[in-house]
């Protein structure tokens, strides 16, 4: 295969930075006079491995779990609606004197499985009172992931009018990878998938996909089945 001349990525990336090296991320130009007309900005989905959160909220107000990108909330590792001793800076232990036994099995049937939660702290919402007469709280800790199969990885490219390049786009070492641009995959099964206008073709180049593009615009994202976290070195 021919290897263009590689094209600078200095455009600021938008999230997480990954990996900047030559190896990934970046587009060959046929004519490499053209780089400076291309335009590139990429971005990694926050809380790709696992992400703790934690809120903690005084009685008679609403808590809210919220997590980033398209994270859902994957496990409430912590929950207490009574007295718990300590603070999300340090973790809270639960006070047995004041707890309801119930709130971890309330929270995770509000909460798990969606991108964000409201929890009103209140009496009714876990239908007792742990300790009548004294102040409350509701303290949670909870962890985000990105499902299995979402994109992990958008990249945004413009080429030029009457150029051809090829856009690399990392794989991150997931396995079932697909590459679709604006929503229509391009690259699925191990295979190249004709369909979207100036795109001509898909290869596996290590542990990434070439897309070969004519000039546009062009949104890239990139979904699979991830074995290890990628925030987590490969």
């Amino acid at each position: 295969m021919v290897e263009y001349p590689l094209c600078s990525t200095s455009a600021a990336p938008v999230g997480t930075a990954i990996d900047t090296d030559s190896n990934h991320t970046h587009i060959r130009m046929r004519d490499p006079a053209l780089c400076r007309c291309v335009t590139h900005v990429w971005a990694v989905a926050s809380g790709l491995g696992l992400g703790q959160m934690c809120s903690d909220v005084p009685e008679d107000q609403t808590l809210t779990l919220t997590c980033p990108g398209s994270a859902v909330i994957d496990a409430i590792t912590f929950a207490s609606f009574g007295t718990p001793t300590g603070s999300c800076g340090v973790g809270f232990v639960v006070n047995k004197t004041c707890n309801a036994a119930n709130t971890s099995a309330v929270v995770e049937k509000l909460c798990i499985g969606k991108s964000t939660c409201s929890i009103d702290v209140s009496r009714k919402t876990f239908k007792q009172d742990p300790c009548f007469g004294v102040r409350k709280v509701l303290a949670v800790e909870a962890t985000c992931k990105v499902p299995q199969g979402a994109p992990v990885f958008q990249y945004k490219v413009t080429v030029p009018v009457g150029s051809i390049a090829d856009v690399v786009v990392p794989t991150f070492g997931m396995t079932s990878v697909t590459v679709a641009e604006s929503g229509v995959p391009v690259w699925e099964n191990g295979a190249y998938k004709p369909g979207p206008t100036g795109i001509t073709g898909a290869v596996a180049a290590n542990a990434d996909i070439r897309v070969t593009i004519g000039s546009g615009t062009y949104v890239f994202t990139v979904g699979g089945t991830r074995t290890v976290p990628i925030d987590q070195p490969m």
